[in-house]
C-alpha cells in the first residue's frame, strides 16, 4: 500500500497564485488615485469644515454655509466618481450615500431660499458710490447698473441687533453714516420674499422709504446703539485687514497706557484710506485707545484740518470716545487748547452734514464752557443748519458754566432768537430759559 504523501507546498502555492491579483488591484488603484483625486478630497473636506465652522461661529449666513458644505460634498463625490469602478457593493453604497446626502442638503438649501429673504433696494444719489449695509453681519449686495440702485438681500426670519447701519461713500469721497436704522423698518418683511425700496438724498443727508416718503434714518448714531459700534471691526470684512493696527484694539472704553514715543500715525494714515471699512476701523480703534490718543489726534487735526477725511476721522473718533466713556469728559477738556476748541467749533458749522452732526454731538456731550465764546464768534457766518447745531453746543455747555458764562449765553440766545427761523428760534428760547 503506497504511503500517503502530504503536499506541504499546496497552500503556499495557492496563496502565491492569489497575491499577484491583489497586488495588481492595489497598483491599479494607486495609479487611478493620483494627485488630482487626492487634491479633490482635500478641497472637499476643507469646504465641509469651513461650512461647519461658519455655522458654528456665525461667520456666514447659514444658507451660504450650507451651500459651501454642499460644494465640498459634491467635489468629494466627483473625485470618487472619476476613479472608482463600481464593482463591489460597499463602493456602491458609499457613492450612493454621498450622492443622497448631497441631494438632501441641496434640497434643504433650495427650501430655505424659497421666499425666505427680503430684498432692500437703495436708489437716489448712489451712482458710483460705495455702499455697505450692516446688521447682524455684512449683507450681500450689488449695484444694478440698468436700474441705478443698490440691491441687498437679507436671509432669515430674525434680526438680533436693534439697529442697523448703512455706510455710503459718494463719488466725491464724502461719507454718509446712517447708524440708527431701526430693525423695525425691515423686520415685518423678513422671510417674505418682498422688496423694500429706499432712497438716499445726498444734499439733505437723509434716507427715506420710497413707498410712503417716511424717513428711515438721519446721519449719526442712536445713543442706544453705541455699544454696537465695534462689532464688525473684529469680524466680517474687517478680518481682511487684521494685519492693521486696528486689529489690536482693547475693549471699548478702556484707556491704554501711553507708551514712550507711541506713534498713532498708522491710524491717521488709515483715516484717508480709499476703503471705507478701513477708515471706520481706524476711527473705532483709535477711540478705544482712550485719553492717550487725544492730544496726538488733535495735533493731526491741526495739521490736516483742510482735509475732509481728516476732519471727519477726528470728530467721529472723539464722538465714539466720549460715547463709550463719558467719565473721561474732564480729562478730555484738560487736553483741549483754545485753538482746539476753535477748530472743533468750526467743524460744527462745516458745510458737510456728517462732520456737523458728529462735531455737534461731541461738543454737546463734552459741555466745555469755552464753547460759549467760540459759538458766538462764528454763529453769524454759519449756514442755517450750522447755526442750529451751534446752539445745541451752547446748550450742552450751560450745565457746566458759571453764573457769568450763563448770563452771557442767555443774552446771546435772546438776541438772536427774534431773527431766527422757527426751529432755530425755539432752540434759542430753550437755551435762554436754561441759562437763566
Amino acid at each position: 500500500m503506497p504511503d500517503t504523501v502530504t503536499d506541504t507546498n499546496a497552500a503556499p502555492a495557492a496563496a502565491h497564485t492569489q497575491r499577484p491579483h491583489a497586488a495588481a488591484g492595489a497598483v491599479d488603484w494607486n495609479q487611478r488615485a493620483g494627485p488630482l483625486f487626492k487634491f479633490g478630497l482635500a478641497v472637499g473636506f476643507a469646504l465641509i469644515a469651513l461650512g461647519m465652522v461658519a455655522i458654528k461661529l456665525v461667520l456666514l449666513n447659514s444658507v451660504v454655509a450650507i451651500l459651501v458644505i454642499c460644494a465640498g460634498l459634491g467635489i468629494i463625490l466627483g473625485a470618487f466618481g472619476s476613479v472608482v469602478t463600481i464593482s463591489i457593493p460597499i463602493q456602491s453604497v458609499t457613492v450612493v450615500g454621498v450622492a443622497g446626502i448631497t441631494v438632501f442638503l441641496f434640497s434643504m438649501l433650495l427650501d430655505r431660499l424659497a421666499e425666505r429673504y427680503v430684498r432692500v433696494t437703495i436708489g437716489g444719489d448712489i451712482v458710483d458710490a460705495q455702499v455697505e449695509f450692516v446688521g447682524d453681519r455684512n449683507y450681500l449686495g450689488a449695484f444694478q447698473k440698468s436700474e441705478h440702485f443698490y440691491d441687498f438681500i437679507i436671509f432669515g426670519s430674525e434680526i438680533k441687533r436693534p439697529y442697523l447701519s448703512l455706510y455710503i461713500t459718494t463719488a466725491d469721497k464724502r461719507e454718509f453714516l446712517f447708524e440708527c436704522i431701526s430693525r423695525d423698518a425691515i423686520s415685518p418683511q423678513l422671510a417674505s420674499g418682498s422688496t423694500l425700496s429706499w432712497r438716499f438724498y445726498k444734499e439733505k443727508g437723509i434716507l427715506i422709504n420710497s413707498m410712503d416718503n417716511k424717513r428711515i434714518a438721519d446721519i449719526g448714531q442712536c445713543r442706544e446703539a453705541a455699544a454696537q459700534q465695534a462689532s464688525w471691526v473684529q469680524s466680517g470684512l474687517a478680518l481682511l485687514t487684521a494685519w492693521l493696527p486696528a486689529a489690536y484694539a482693547q475693549p471699548a472704553g478702556s484707556a491704554k497706557p501711553q507708551a514712550q514715543n507711541r506713534s498713532y500715525s498708522p491710524y491717521f494714515e488709515q483715516f484717508t484710506s480709499g476703503t471705507s471699512h478701513v477708515r471706520r476701523s481706524a476711527r473705532t480703534s483709535l477711540a478705544e485707545e482712550g485719553l492717550p490718543a487725544v492730544e496726538p489726534l488733535l495735533s493731526n487735526f491741526a495739521e490736516g484740518h483742510d482735509n475732509y477725511q481728516t476732519r471727519l476721522g477726528t470728530v467721529v473718533t472723539l464722538t465714539e470716545m466720549i460715547r463709550k466713556n463719558k467719565s473721561m469728559r474732564p480729562e478730555i477738556i484738560g487736553r483741549l487748547s483754545e485753538d482746539d476748541i476753535r477748530r472743533l467749533t468750526d467743524a460744527v458749522a462745516d458745510e458737510d452734514k456728517t462732520i456737523r452732526v458728529y462735531a455737534s454731538e461731541f461738543l454737546y456731550e463734552l459741555g466745555d464752557p469755552r464753547t460759549i465764546d467760540a459759538v458766538q464768534r462764528i454763529y453769524h457766518h454759519a449756514s442755517e443748519d450750522g447755526r442750529y447745531n451751534l446752539l445745541l453746543v451752547l446748550k450742552g455747555a450751560i450745565p457746566y458754566s458759571n453764573a457769568m458764562q450763563k448770563r452771557e449765553a442767555a443774552l446771546f440766545a435772546s438776541r438772536i432768537r427774534a431773527e431766527a427761523p422757527p426751529r432755530t428760534s425755539a432752540l434759542a428760547q430753550s437755551v435762554a430759559d436754561m441759562a437763566r
